[in-house]
């Protein structure tokens, strides 16, 4: 039987890239050329194919020629196959369903778009009259989450009937995660550095959390914090593009806090090997950091590009065959 080897999978917004890396030899395997730039990306439930959002060539808010495509790329061969065209502006946000469904959010398009991934084909269009940025599914794929940015809701979709309902958040949020249950969804503020626990029945913030040593920044700027759940439940990692700072906080209350300094332009993390490690794209630079969760350290850094700002925004693992 062949041995697996676990590589990466890296959208680099700031070049237009998507690059294969091996992490453990710190190498860069493989670099493929988008059409524009890419940024968040979900894997089959295989992992045989990597889904890519074609965002455009701006960012949020100033995004002038937005794409509108979802690129498709065999991780295995590591080729870029057919892409999937939306009919939307400016994909971002994606997620996987267990009845494998992808969902996309097109902050543009002011929507959701449904692809069946058996054909690789757009089946449909949830309006949800806001520009929705990111998207999150429950784990059976009965709801989905939309974060708005700079709208005073979240939007909550059924996926039965896409019939979509608010969930107040005056300030509007940011990054969101689901807890294992789908039961609480975590959401970043939009405007002040804060975390607001949603409990998802209620349909309400129930707690809201001061991040620790975060400086206030104008009202009007966009905070642009991210959050994810690690494997166990029991803890979150949160950063900040703007702040260049990690927090690893204990869901157990009081809500245990660590805060350290990471690389420039913190985007996407990912936990690693159980709770262990959590990795940190660094979207300012053209490198992932490794965080020792235990002693709340980096450990290691490795690039993704050649180019010093490539720009690192998500990343995902594939299991490689030695052929």
């Amino acid at each position: 039987m062949n041995a697996l080897k676990r590589h990466l999978i890296v959208t680099n917004k700031g070049n237009a890239t998507v690059a294969f890396v091996d992490p453990d030899a710190g190498t860069i395997l493989h670099t493929l050329q988008m059409s524009t730039n890419p940024h968040e990306l979900e894997l089959s439930a295989d992992a045989s194919h990597a889904y890519i959002s074609l965002y455009g060539d701006g960012v949020y808010g100033n995004n002038i020629h937005p794409g509108t495509q979802i690129a498709v790329i065999d991780t295995q061969d590591m080729m870029l196959r057919q892409p999937i065209e939306l009919g939307l502006a400016a994909p971002h946000g994606l997620a996987r369903t267990p009845d494998g469904m992808l969902y996309v959010a097109c902050d543009k398009g002011n929507a959701i778009v449904r692809i069946d991934l058996k054909n690789e084909r757009v089946v449909d269009r949830i309006v949800t009259g806001v520009h929705t940025h990111w998207v999150v599914a429950t784990p059976d794929g009965g709801q989905l989450i939309g974060s708005n940015k700079d709208t005073d809701h979240l939007s909550l979709v059924d996926t039965r009937d896409n019939s979509v309902t608010r969930i107040p958040v005056e300030n509007g949020t940011e990054g969101i995660a689901l807890s294992a249950d789908g039961r609480v969804l975590y959401a970043m503020d939009h405007v002040a550095p804060a975390l607001h626990v949603i409990d998802l029945d209620k349909r309400a913030i129930v707690e809201t959390v001061a991040l620790e040593g975060y400086p206030e920044l104008a009202k009007e700027t966009d905070h642009m914090l991210r959050v994810t759940v690690s494997p166990t439940g029991s803890r979150l990692a949160i950063n900040g593009f703007r702040y260049g700072l990690l927090t690893l906080l204990d869901l157990e209350a009081p809500y245990r806090q660590r805060r350290m300094p990471i690389g420039p332009g913190p985007m996407v993390m990912r936990f690693v090997d159980g709770d262990a490690e959590v990795w940190v794209a660094n979207g300012d630079a053209n490198t992932i950091t490794a965080i020792d969760v235990e002693s709340a350290r980096p450990i290691r850094s490795f690039v993704t590009s050649a180019d010093p700002l490539a720009g690192p925004e998500s990343f995902a693992f594939i299991p490689i065959s030695d052929r």
